[in-house]
C-alpha cells in the first residue's frame, strides 16, 4: 500500500501502480489455452488436493505430473478466440463410488460433461452428458438442499433452475428443474451466485436482477419467490452484469451482503450493505473499482472482472476477495482496455475503523478466466489460489 499512496501523492490518480504483494509465489504449470477455469479436488487417493485445468489433471501436492483425462484441443487466444469445450470444471463424487469426478460446463448454451474417475486406471476417462442448452456464464455447482447430491444452478430454456444426477441412474442425463418463470434469459447472461441472503438457512439463487428465495418446502417444479432488484444502476455497458456473486456480511452486522462486479466485459466492482427501511430490504452501493473506468483512490482502474472468488487470505477470520482482468474476456481487439496487464489482486477485507477493501497486487502476468479455485493445499490455514485461462494454468502459493 505505501506504493500507492507514494503514486497519489506524486502524479494523481491516474498514475497509480501497485507493487506485487510477496506473499505469493507463481507456479505457472502451463502456457497452453485449454479452458477458462479451475478446480481443486483429491483425484487419486492419495490425500493430497490435485488440480484440475482444462483437459488436464495434475497430482498434489507438486503439481509436477500432469495427467490427461481427455483429448487436448488447445486454442490460440489470439488468432481463433475460446475453447469451446472447457469453461469452468467442478470436481465432485457423482457417481457415488467413493472416487471423485470431474465436471465440465463448456461453451454457454452447450453442455456439460462429467467425467467418471477410473480409479487410477490409465487412459481418458468415460465421459457423460449431463445436460444440453446449459446456460449463464457463472453457474454453479452446490448441494441446495443438503440431502448429500449436488445440484448444477444455472439457465436452461431462458429460466433459472437446476439440474442433478439420478443417483440410481448416474449414467443418464440430469433432470433440469426450472424454479422461475421463462425470462427468455440467453445463454450468456451473466453474474450468478448462491447465499442465504434472508437468514433462513436456506441458499438463495443471486442475480444481477434480484434474487430468488428457496422455499422451505422443497418440490419439484415449485417457483422460487423472486425478489426484484437492480444490481446495475448504470447500465453504462452493453453486456451488463459481472461474474459470481457472492452473500457475506462483510460489515459485520450480522446480516448478508452482497459482493459482485458490475459488468464482466467492462468495468466495476461494488458491494451491497443490506438495510432495512420502512420493513424493506434495500441495498446501499459501496462502489471499489468505477463502472466508467477512471481510478478510485488507492486502486488502479482494470476491466473485464470476470471471475471473483472469497476467501480468508491473510488468517483473520474474515474471507477476503480475489478477482482481476479477464485475460481477453473478448479478444484481444474487444471490449476496453483489452491489452492492459492481466492483474490479480487480492482485497483484504477490514472492519478496523468502518468496513473496506485494501487492494494487494498479487501478479500481472495471469490475470483471471471465469472461474477462481482457492483451497488450502498444505494445512497451514492460508488459501492457494489457482488460474487456467489464455495464459495458461497457474498456481499462487500463500506463504
Amino acid at each position: 500500500m505505501h506504493s500507492l499512496r507514494l503514486a497519489l501523492l506524486l502524479g494523481g490518480l491516474s498514475s497509480i501502480v501497485s507493487a506485487e504483494d510477496n506473499r505469493f509465489t507463481h507456479l505457472q504449470l502451463s502456457t497452453e489455452y485449454h479452458g477458462e477455469g479451475a478446480a481443486f479436488g483429491e483425484l487419486n487417493g492419495d490425500g493430497h488436493l490435485d488440480l484440475v485445468s482444462g483437459p488436464y489433471w495434475y497430482e498434489g501436492p507438486d503439481f509436477k505430473e500432469r495427467h490427461e483425462y481427455y483429448p487436448p484441443n488447445p486454442k490460440d487466444p489470439n488468432r481463433n478466440g475460446y475453447t469451446n469445450d472447457n469453461f469452468l470444471v467442478f470436481v465432485g463424487d457423482f457417481n457415488h463410488d467413493q472416487w471423485n469426478d470431474i465436471f465440465v460446463v463448456a461453451f454457454p448454451g452447450t453442455t456439460g460433461h462429467w467425467f467418471a474417475n477410473p480409479k487410477g486406471a490409465p487412459g481418458h476417462w468415460a465421459k457423460h452428458l449431463a445436460l444440453t442448452g446449459l446456460g449463464n456464464e457463472s453457474p454453479a455447482l452446490e448441494d441446495l438442499n443438503r440431502d448429500g447430491i449436488p445440484e448444477l444452478v444455472c439457465i436452461r430454456e431462458g429460466a433459472y433452475g437446476y439440474a442433478r444426477i439420478d443417483s440410481h441412474h448416474p449414467q443418464s442425463a440430469w433432470k433440469f428443474i426450472p424454479f422461475s418463470e421463462s425470462k427468455n434469459l440467453n445463454a450468456y447472461t451473466h453474474g450468478l451466485g448462491l447465499g442465504d441472503l434472508n437468514g433462513d438457512d436456506r441458499l438463495d439463487c443471486l442475480t444481477k436482477d434480484g434474487w430468488y428465495q428457496q422455499p422451505k418446502e422443497w418440490k419439484e417444479g415449485q417457483p422460487w419467490t423472486f425478489h426484484a432488484y437492480d444490481f446495475r444502476p448504470s447500465r453504462r455497458l452493453p453486456f451488463p452484469g459481472g461474474a459470481q456473486i457472492f452473500a457475506y456480511d462483510i460489515d459485520g452486522d450480522g446480516d448478508q451482503d452482497l459482493m459482485m462486479s458490475l459488468a464482466a466485459h467492462g468495468y466495476g466492482l461494488a458491494w451491497f450493505e443490506q438495510r432495512e427501511d420502512q420493513g424493506m430490504r434495500v441495498f446501499h452501493q459501496h462502489t471499489l473499482l468505477r463502472d466508467d473506468g477512471k481510478a478510485t483512490p488507492f486502486l488502479e482502474p482494470f476491466s473485464q472482472l470476470h471471475a471473483m472468488a472469497l476467501a480468508d487470505v491473510n488468517r483473520d477470520g474474515l474471507l477476503d476477495l480475489i478477482t482481476g482482468k479477464c485475460r481477453f474476456a473478448h479478444g484481444p481487439a474487444g471490449d476496453p482496455d483489452p491489452q492492459g496487464d492481466p492483474v490479480l489482486y487480492w482485497m483484504e477485507l477490514s472492519r478496523s475503523t468502518s468496513s473496506r477493501f485494501i487492494p494487494h497486487l498479487i501478479g500481472r502476468t495471469s490475470g483471471v478466466g471465469r472461474q477462481i479455485a482457492v483451497a488450502d493445499l498444505n494445512g497451514d490455514h492460508r488459501p492457494e489460489i489457482a488460474i487456467g485461462n489464455k495464459t495458461g494454468t497457474s498456481v499462487f502459493w500463500n506463504h
